[in-house]
């Protein structure tokens, strides 16, 4: 048998047998043996083997049997095993990881090696019936290691819920395991549920506790988990593991904690040592919790060893080994739990009021599992009594240091013949007996029968019926039968509902069911009000379908439901369909008015107790406006699509739909809108795909295609072959209502400008007139765009080619949270944040490190950290940059628990939006950064999005920045204007014809081999654009930041045997008076020929302009206007001006140019963005959930208000922010003409996001005309994309928060989180005496001493003189 596997020895309520006589009950199995459990109320015996799970009754005769494996299973799969690459999977054993009775539901929990450790619920009387079992519910339910030698470890336990106003405990158990690698679950030690409750569901870990994570704690320590057990109200875990990641040795930890400890807060560890005639027996391997029995009670207090020992105490035995593989020395050590609980109060109280000192002596250290290990500031021993469990602001997790470990002689030790892996101890007649099993298959009986308490051992070899390679035998001698009131009996009623003869009633003080005689109290058995939920949400006007309303404490019979009101409007009950306490189902009556309402749900029963339910109900009348197409063949067969409002009201069940008499059922077919289809094909030439799979397309007309849903489950299709444009008929991609058309030539661009139309006649001839403008200009710019496209596109080929193989220059995480958190800053490049710098004095670094350790403890009390952020904002001075700045601070310093960060955030949502609901202004509400939190909004998204950018949107962003960087350099820019000929923004047209020609340089660079490369440029261009261009073509697979730069680059031209240095501004440059032109190729005349080419190499120097040249005005394509032409333009009449304006504006048909090139790159990008048919950011799905759940709380909150809410907080507040910036998620450079165009489509971006529609005319600005025709479908796809986010699958916080604590773990410790904190308390210092005085006014912070850790904080940081 592996060695990791425990033999363990069952002896329960036993009397032994002499050895002559006994009969050895025996069980074989077929695989090894993982984990026995015994049920004491029946006695059964349950084993968890490989592959199988055996139920035996007392006797060990086989009742039924499970069988859990092999399954189809992959290390990478992720459940369900049905979505997994079949190639992948192989048939896997289910190894058995854990076994636990669970009594309340009478159910085993099982949880194995495959589908990673995720647990099921088994019927304790007959094991072959699952109870429960989901493998859809993700990560948060995977429970055990996937790794075969990773011993797991679990313990039963009951937790209670502050915040749950019913005060209900709920079963639990926690569970214990090592790191088993990256595909194990990250939990350390987790507490999971057994029931859902609210958005937590069976087996959701509900404690969120990053002390005692896996990463990095698991890989540093090592853990070896070998027990778990409770008593009293604390939990217990014994396991080994190493001191640090410096030193290999084993040792043995025992931890504790509250059992109703929300966020481990208590978590504290003892080192155990165990040692006989100076060996040490480091490493536990197996133990056992029991009372000591009279004689071995007495025996241990008269060594004097052990303290006070009574009868009744519990004493934890283990079996312990010498560190090391081949270690097969033993020994059996015992430590009284009263002892390990007096060692444990003693660290605590060293910790909390010594400076972690006992007796002069460092005792504690909290840094052994990452806590910062500062400066123990000394509690009032009151504040410690009152926190008996840990809280926030003390210490945790701790641990004793080794001088402190709790010191044990071994009573019995063995040498050689396989170490000791097992112990079982029972009492007889008050002497007490130890079965020790090895790891040769022998069991080993020590009887402690004197003072020197271990003379009597005996050792008896197995022999043929302990296999240890095949089978393993486990022994049982009797059973105690036991029933349980709560199984079953959750709340009030149910427990009224018991049969009459178990005496069961419901115990107000425990809240619980229980056997009449352990309920001391003796109030009357009035059960609380209902809690109830319920199902549908929304209704018709007139009634009649059915809501059913779950919940607890309705009642115990179908008569005990009183009364039922809807929204005030009366409830029929549907009586066959009750459930007793948990479900009642009726059917609502309809509204007299017939005008839609809200109203609460209101359930009476039995005693006149009521339940309100939590949520409204909404009375509304669906209406059908439209349907499409209005007409059809008789025989049927046509989809038509109804559309309107509140079509959603009720269930799908609940919808009838006739056409004319004749019914029509509701089905799934799609629709795609568009605009032009039956002028490019017809409904045969169509290709449909969602995902991989082809779908039929039923009906084509000119601006919607209707589409049959697939016949096979489709699958994520992120690129498709390329196909040939030229041949292949039109392709639309279908994926959840986005698409994306290729065409093999460019579609005609309408511009349409919107006029608000007259009644007036003038009116209509204007219109007509402008109508008759764009249908010109639209047929004279067709040509060029289909030309502009094609090249590009062309062009743009080798770019794609690039991206495929994984090049784009995606900045690393923290490059990337500085310049968004920090490069807007009066600093940028050069703020301390980013270049990590602080000017501190080598003597004080020591000092200043632990005292920024103990603010950044400080900050984590929430009551110190909201109080510091509103007594800042409180402050005039508190300008908006300094709370911008502020915000990004904390979120580096908080960075490391961004659960905790997520929750701040909340809370000060919270009240902000308070603050604007009852200022009657709720629309405005996050609309700019004016206040700390909605700066923390916008890095909360910005770092819950950037495996997004690289995973989904990064690549169509990076794709349009290089498509408008490709276009813009195609024609001329003028370098000191930054005008371009090619552009989307009108401010930044070049407004002027300029001759040029291309030329393809063949450049040879110095120091980087004999290869010549080819470079595209113009002949205006001005030698510092031709070193640019030169610099990105030959440096194209580097990043912008590892590229030369063109001040440290020469030029030189080589028509023949000499050379030519070229540069900006020489003594040949041309003058026209005191204006001087920048060189261009065109002015050294340089000519393409096959002996010609460009070398460039390295300068050490930056290129410097004559200086003789320092006086002159300078300009490159196009010479501004001198002082005597604008005289004389200011004198010019109005007609001049006019006709001026006329003539520049002829040049905006180039923007229609440019932007009907970009447009399917622009296109590809909002898709990226807004389709919630792809994969949506959980951070996303999860904020904007709480944005719906608050606006459901408040009168005044329409659906406009949460749309601008959701805008405000996503689109405009980051996508807006990347789309200008695209260098703060790329190493790209971005110049002022790419800029100005990416401004554009940011505002077209933004525009499409509002609710409000601009009216277009002549005066319009430019930007808004050009994207006039695709501003409505933009709008509607910014609407579905809100829509489908609100009907996905919500996220739950524990969700939210694990998938945050692995952004912590994954990148906190490159953050400059040191000089966050530095900042950070700089504003505490400037504002000192305020946070003091508001901390002093608050009990909450005066109950946590927060004004005397601050004080303690500034003394060390500044020598600030302080109240101490």
């Amino acid at each position: 048998m592996a060695g990791w596997v425990q033999m363990v020895l069952f002896l329960l309520w036993c009397v032994f047998l002499s050895e002559s006589s006994a009969e050895v009950l025996e069980f074989p199995t077929d695989t090894r043996i993982n984990n026995v459990v015994q049920d004491p109320a029946t006695g059964r015996v349950y084993l968890g083997a490989v592959n199988t799970i055996y139920q035996l009754d007392a006797f060990l005769k086989l009742e039924a049997r499970a069988e859990t494996g092999p399954k189809k299973d992959a290390r990478t799969c992720t459940p369900p095993v049905s979505a997994c690459t079949t190639a992948d999977l192989k048939d896997t054993n289910n190894i058995n990881k854990l076994l636990l009775v669970h009594h309340t539901n009478g159910s085993l929990i099982v949880c194995g090696s495959v589908y990673k450790g995720i647990c099921s619920l088994l019927n304790l009387s007959n094991v072959n019936q699952e109870i429960y079992y989901s493998d859809t519910k993700g990560e948060r339910t995977y429970a055990a290691s996937t790794d075969e030698n990773i011993s797991v470890v679990g313990v039963m336990a009951t937790f209670l819920l502050k915040e749950n106003p019913d005060k209900k405990t709920f079963p639990v158990f926690l569970i214990a395991k090592a790191h088993g690698g990256p595909e194990d679950n990250p939990k350390l030690i987790a507490t999971r549920i057994l029931e859902n409750y609210k958005e937590w569901v069976v087996f959701e870990s509900i404690v969120e506790a990053s002390p005692v994570q896996v990463f990095p704690h698991g890989l540093k320590y090592q853990h070896q988990f070998r027990f778990a057990f409770k008593d009293s109200d604390y939990i217990y875990f014994l396991f080994s593991r190493t001191r640090d990641e410096s030193d290999n040795k084993n040792f043995t930890f025992l931890s504790r904690l509250c059992e109703r400890d929300e966020s481990y807060y208590s978590y504290t560890e003892l080192q155990l040592n165990c040692s006989r005639n100076g060996v040490q027996y480091n490493k536990v391997q197996a133990a056992y919790v029991t009372e000591p029995g009279k004689e071995l009670a007495r025996a241990m207090l008269d060594s004097g060893q052990y303290g006070t020992v009574s009868v009744w105490d519990k004493v934890l035995f283990i079996v312990a080994s010498p560190d090391g593989e081949d270690a097969t020395d033993s020994a059996l050590c015992m430590y009284p739990l009263k002892r390990i609980n007096e060692r444990v109060e003693d660290i605590l109280n060293a910790c909390y009021t010594d400076y972690g000192k006992i007796g002069g002596r460092a005792a504690a250290s909290a840094d052994s599992l990452e806590a910062q290990n500062s400066l123990f500031p000394p509690l009032q021993k009151e504040i410690v009594d009152q926190n008996k469990c840990g809280a926030e602001f003390l210490r945790y997790p701790l641990a004793s240091r080794p001088q402190f470990a709790l010191q044990a002689e071994a009573v019995f030790s063995r040498q050689g013949r396989g170490h000791l892996t097992a112990v079982a101890v029972a009492v007889e007649n008050d002497h007490t007996i130890a079965f020790l099993g090895s790891s040769v298959g022998e069991v080993v009986k020590v009887s402690f029968i004197n003072e020197d308490l271990f003379p009597d051992c005996q050792s008896r070899p197995w022999a043929c019926q302990w296999n240890t390679a095949d089978h393993t035998f486990f022994v049982f001698l009797s059973s105690v039968t036991l029933y349980n009131c709560s199984l079953g009996r959750e709340d009030c009623s149910l427990c009224k509902n018991a049969d009459p003869k178990y005496q069961c009633v419901w115990c107000a003080r425990t809240r619980s069911c229980v056997f009449e005689k352990l309920c001391t109290t003796d109030e009357a058995q009035e059960c609380p009000d209902p809690g109830i939920s319920i199902i549908p949400r929304y209704g018709p006007i007139l009634g009649g379908i059915s809501v059913t309303i779950k919940g607890s404490n309705l009642g115990i019979q179908k008569e005990d439901i009183k009364s039922i009101t809807v929204a005030g409007v009366p409830c029929t009950q549907q009586e066959e369909k009750y459930s007793v306490s948990t479900s009642v189902v009726c059917e609502i009556g309809a509204v007299e008015n017939l005008k839609p309402f809200k109203g609460l749900v209101e359930v009476e029963v039995k005693g006149g107790k009521k339940g309100t339910s939590s949520v409204y109900f909404n009375y509304r009348d669906p209406k059908p406006e439209a349907v499409h197409p209005n007409r059809g063949p008789r025989a049927g067969g046509t989809v038509i699509t109804i559309t309107g409002t509140n079509l959603d009201t009720g269930s799908k069940e609940d919808v009838v739909i006739t056409v004319d008499g004749v019914p029509c059922p509701v089905c799934t077919c799609s629709s795609v809108q568009g605009r032009g289809f039956s002028k490019a094909m017809t409904a045969k030439e169509a290709l449909a795909f969602v995902g991989d799979v082809s779908c039929n397309v039923n009906t084509l007309q000119d601006d919607k295609l209707f589409l049959d849903p697939p016949s096979t489950t489709p699958s994520s299709r992120s690129k498709r072959q390329r196909r040939d444009i030229a041949t292949e008929p039109l392709d639309l991609l279908v994926g959840l209502h986005c698409f994306s058309l290729f065409r093999p030539y460019c579609s005609s661009i309408i511009f349409i400008t919107y006029i608000l139309l007259r009644k007036s006649q003038q009116a209509e001839r204007e219109y007509e007139k402008v109508k008759h403008q764009l249908e010109n200009l639209e047929e004279s710019v067709r040509d060029r765009c289909k030309k502009e496209f094609t090249d590009l596109m062309i062009e743009m080929e080798d770019h794609t080619n690039d991206l495929s193989e994984g090049r784009i220059p995606f900045l690393d995480y923290k490059t990337y949270t500085d310049r968004v958190f920090f490069l807007p800053s009066k600093d940028g490049a050069n703020d301390v944040m980013i270049t990590g710098k602080l000017d501190i004095p080598e003597s004080r670094k020591a000092i200043v490190a632990q005292a920024l350790n103990q603010f950044s403890n400080l900050l984590n009390s929430k009551t110190f950290l909201i109080t510091f952020i509103r007594t800042l904002e409180a402050r005039p001075d508190f300008n908006a940059r300094a709370k911008v700045y502020c915000a990004s601070l904390l979120t580096v310093a908080l960075h490391g628990k961004l659960e905790y960060y997520t929750d701040i955030m909340r809370t000060l949502l919270l009240g902000l939006m308070e603050e604007y609901v009852q200022s009657k202004n709720p629309k405005l509400m996050l609309r700019r950064s004016e206040t700390v939190v909605e700066r923390m909004l916008c890095n909360w998204m910005s770092i819950c999005l950037y495996q997004f950018l690289k995973d989904s949107a990064g690549e169509p962003l990076y794709k349009l920045f290089r498509a408008i960087k490709h276009q813009i350099e195609k024609g001329p820019v003028d370098a000191q204007v930054k005008k371009a000929k090619y552009t989307l923004n009108d401010t930044g047209l070049l407004g002027d014809d300029v001759e040029y020609s291309m030329l393809t340089l063949q450049v040879l660079v110095q120091g980087e081999g004999p290869d010549i490369t080819p470079v595209k440029v113009l002949d205006c261009d001005t030698i510092s654009q031709v070193k640019e261009k030169i610099i990105e073509q030959v440096y194209k697979n580097l990043p912008y930041s590892q590229r030369p730069k063109v001040e440290s680059v020469t030029l030189e031209w080589r028509p023949g045997s000499t050379g030519q240095i070229l540069s900006d501004l020489d003594v040949t440059s041309q003058k026209e008076g005191r204006w001087r032109r920048l060189n261009t190729l065109a002015h050294y005349n340089v000519s393409i020929t096959p002996e010609s080419t460009l070398t460039t190499s390295t300068s050490t120097e930056a290129s410097s302009r004559n200086a003789l040249l320092e006086d002159d005005k300078v300009f490159h394509l196009v010479r501004p206007a001198d002082e005597l032409d604008e005289m004389k333009s200011k004198r010019g009449s109005i007609k001049d001006k006019s006709m001026t304006k006329a003539i520049t504006e002829i040049y905006l048909t180039r923007l229609l140019s440019v932007k009907g090139t970009l447009q399917q790159f622009v296109d590809d990008f909002f898709r990226s963005v807004l389709c919630s048919g792809t994969e949506v950011p959980p951070a996303v799905k999860y904020f904007f959930d709480f944005l719906d759940e608050q606006a459901l709380k408040h009168d005044n909150v329409d659906e406009e208000t949460i749309h601008i809410w959701k805008t405000n907080s996503l689109p405009l507040r980051f996508w807006v922010n990347i789309l200008k910036n695209p260098h703060f998620i790329f190493d790209v450079h971005v110049t002022e003409v790419v800029d100005a165009s990416l401004s554009v489509i940011a505002q077209t971006f933004m525009d499409a996001c509002t609710k409000s529609e601009h009216k277009l005319s002549r005066d319009s600005p430019s930007n808004k005309l050009l994207y006039a025709k695709e501003i409505s479908s933009y709008k509607k796809m910014v609407d579905e994309y809100y829509k489908g986010i609100r009907v996905m699958v919500p996220v739950s916080d524990q969700d939210m928060n694990t998938h945050l604590a692995e952004v912590s773990r994954a990148h906190t410790d490159k953050l400059n989180t040191q000089v966050a904190l530095h900042q950070l308390y700089q504003y505490a210092s400037k504002y000192y005496k305020e946070i003091v005085l508001s901390l002093d006014e608050d009990p909450a912070a005066q109950s946590k001493q927060l004004t005397f850790r601050l004080q303690q904080i500034a003394a060390a940081l500044e020598n600030k003189v302080t109240d101490l």
